[in-house]
């Protein structure tokens, strides 16, 4: 059974917006592990609030990736069972993604401050460690901690917007996808 009329346009819409979920999921893994790479060679290893940051994001890029598919396929076979779960997902999805937003933006001066006190246990580390010497040599040939502190702390605000502005897409995408399950519900009223 096909969907008809105006749920084609809107699961043409709904594929659009898998493309862009996938697009984002992409993105979100990509901006993980450069967050990871950088992290990695500017903090102490170790399970702070700040290291564990890339990993969530990588792991919320791979789920993205999922749901979308899950999407892909329940919109491809109009199948009610699948659709149902891609908008549950994608509702959990978006309250986790303006959740972190909110909290980005709430703890953004205490990016500065942990970067303060890993700056300072590194510097401690600089004539022992000839690794640690070069990375803290790099770092201020562009300026001082303070400037470095606020160019993190403002990326900090755009990854903020970002996660807000794909729960604004998302928002649609569950929009869409319960259009289409109330077509296909409808679909199986009429058997």
């Amino acid at each position: 059974m096909a969907v008809e009329g105006g749920m084609k346009c809107v699961k043409f819409l709904l594929y659009v917006l898998l493309l862009a979920f996938c697009a984002c999921a992409v993105g979100l893994i990509a901006v993980g592990v450069g967050a990871q790479l950088v992290l990695s060679q500017t903090i102490i290893q170790g399970a702070t609030p700040g290291s564990l940051l890339p990993v969530v994001i990588i792991a919320v890029g791979v789920f993205l990736f999922l749901v979308a598919f899950v999407g892909c396929c329940g919109a491809c076979k109009e199948n009610y069972c699948l659709m149902i779960t891609f908008a549950i997902f994608l509702s959990l999805i978006m309250l986790v993604e303006v959740a972190a937003a909110i909290a980005g933006y709430v703890f953004r001066d205490k990016v500065m401050s942990e970067f303060n006190n890993n700056f300072r246990q590194q510097m401690e580390n600089y004539p022992k460690n000839n690794h640690t010497a070069s990375i803290l040599d790099r770092m201020q040939a562009d300026g001082c901690v303070e400037k470095i502190g606020g160019w993190l702390r403002k990326n900090v605000l755009v990854v903020a917007a970002a996660a807000l502005g794909i729960a604004f897409v998302e928002v649609l995408g569950i929009v869409f996808a319960c259009c289409l399950v109330k077509s296909i519900r409808s679909g199986y009223e009429v058997m």
